[in-house]
């Protein structure tokens, strides 16, 4: 049966895979529809051999996987009803949370008039002022542009037409005239977390300097306030920037450094704090899609480190993929977080475990041991991926990664704290704030002084993705060639 439901996913996941980079035509579909019968009647005349109704209950799944793309691509590009360069006058309602920049604001807006009945959705370039807010319902004039890949700094390609793809967005609008018409037509369980949110950033604003209310905001909320290029980069040259923005993988580290900070305590209250954790974060956040998929990953996560039987987690693990690719399949490919998230999780799970072996020598005090052994175990499963989509690998990011991440659940707590008793009394929020000041100082410092190194990140040429493939193939083989050779030595001791 387990093995049943591995050959299952594996073959959708395939399917989504094979069909995000290659188009099949009908007479495709129709060879796969043949090959599984074909299986199926061997396998019938052959009395019946597991090994074949594995391969046609892959081959089946696959096609699954295949077909539930190809709708996905058939029901985005429906939504496409401008042409490329063409000035349209549309009505619109703002879906997401605003996305506020340094100079600018970009509107995530749902077209519901003129020709637009499938609901077409533009990214809208706008001022920061007037300033806008999700379920605003505005009028919008401009022209539209489809989105195009670009060739970044590294020499890489990003593909910002399956970035966009995955939010379900067909066009961009800049520069655009947008007249806000005073209606809300927003979900008002969202808007009302939102207006949460929006206090609790004001409120820290005010209790704690720039830029370390900046990067509390990023911790506790995910705002997407910017520190400014200089602190960006230093972040990035040390390999911390993931606390920084919302990420599976951010969300993955914390939520298991709150399970080991509070590994004294009984197992059902551990658990129980690090899920809460997690969901007041998806919570304060918005429990958009992305926070939602970062969230399951990150409490499978923690339930590392109380199961010990890893397959259980492995089986969790891929159906909770298999649930979110089903539900939207171009998050396979186009989605950084849900593959860095993925990766993460892999490596809490099969990876740390044998990195805390090797780490005796570190005291396990506030489960600091197993902290230390998440952080080095996460940095290798998703340092090939990050190769490949980056190009730059720091040098300086396990001890970066092990100096700051234990005090981040203590720094979250703090300025949560001090920012829901902020909204009432700044007075008897300012323990809290400059407490949480104070291990936000040390975290800049801590940056700041290993941003400095010499070669603290080092630059790559542009990695081929079969480079890739080969490094994600080797992970799985050694695991099993492990765990195979620890069951013939426990076979020839008997």
């Amino acid at each position: 049966m387990r093995a049943s439901f591995f050959v299952l996913a594996g073959g959708f996941l395939t399917g989504v895979l094979w069909r995000s980079f290659f188009s099949i035509s009908v007479q495709g579909l129709v060879v796969v529809l043949l090959t599984i019968a074909l299986i199926s009647i061997i396998g019938t005349l052959a009395s019946f051999d597991w090994g074949t109704a594995y391969v046609a209950l892959a081959v089946l799944a696959f096609l699954l996987g295949v077909i539930r793309t190809e709708v996905a691509y058939f029901n985005y590009f429906e939504k496409e009803i401008f042409s490329e360069g063409e000035t349209v006058s549309v009505v619109g309602i703002i879906v997401n949370e605003v996305d506020v920049r340094d100079d600018y604001a970009i509107l995530y807006v749902e077209v519901d008039s003129g020709e637009a009945k499938h609901k077409t959705r533009l990214r809208v370039s706008v001022p920061q002022y007037p300033e806008f807010q999700y379920g605003d319902r505005v009028a919008l004039q401009g022209v539209v542009r489809k989105p195009k890949s670009f060739e970044t700094e590294s020499g890489r390609i990003f593909n910002y037409v399956g970035y966009l793809m995955k939010e379900n967005i067909q066009y961009e609008m800049r520069p655009a005239e947008v007249t806000n018409l005073h209606e809300q037509k927003g979900n008002p369980i969202i808007s009302t977390l939102l207006g949460w949110k929006q206090s609790w950033l004001e409120s820290i604003s005010l209790l704690i300097p720039e830029p370390a209310a900046s990067l509390a905001g990023g911790l506790v909320v995910g705002a997407k306030r910017s520190l400014g290029d200089v602190w960006l980069a230093a972040f990035r040259d040390t390999g911390i920037i993931h606390i920084v923005v919302l990420s599976g993988y951010n969300l993955t580290l914390v939520a298991n450094s709150i399970v080991r900070t509070t590994i004294f305590l009984p197992r059902t209250i551990g658990l129980c704090l690090g899920v809460l954790g997690v969901a007041g974060f998806a919570t304060m956040v918005g429990a958009g899609a992305t926070v939602l998929r970062a969230s399951i990953m990150a409490i499978i996560g923690m339930l590392s480190v109380y199961l010990v039987r890893p397959y259980m987690l492995l089986r969790a693990l891929v159906l909770a993929a298999v649930v979110m690719v089903l539900w939207n399949p171009f998050v396979l490919v186009f989605d950084p977080g849900f593959q860095l998230s993925f990766l993460a999780t892999i490596g809490l799970v099969f990876v740390s475990p044998h990195f805390e072996k090797y780490l005796l020598w570190v005291p396990e005090a506030a489960g600091l041991r197993g902290i230390v052994a998440a952080t080095f175990a996460t940095q290798l499963t998703v340092l090939p991926l990050l190769l490949y989509q980056i190009g730059a690998v720091s040098l300086v990011a396990p001890i970066v990664n092990v100096l700051i991440l234990p005090f981040v659940p203590t720094v979250m707590a703090l300025s949560f704290i001090a920012g829901v008793v902020g909204v009432h009394s700044l007075f008897f929020a300012t323990p809290f704030a400059w407490l949480g000041y104070l291990l936000l100082s040390y975290m800049f410092l801590i940056v700041d002084l290993f941003s400095s190194v010499p070669f603290a990140s080092v630059k790559l040429p542009v990695m081929s993705w079969w480079v890739l493939v080969v490094c994600y193939g080797v992970i799985p083989l050694m695991y099993w060639y492990k765990k195979t050779t620890l069951n013939w030595g426990g076979l020839k001791t008997k």
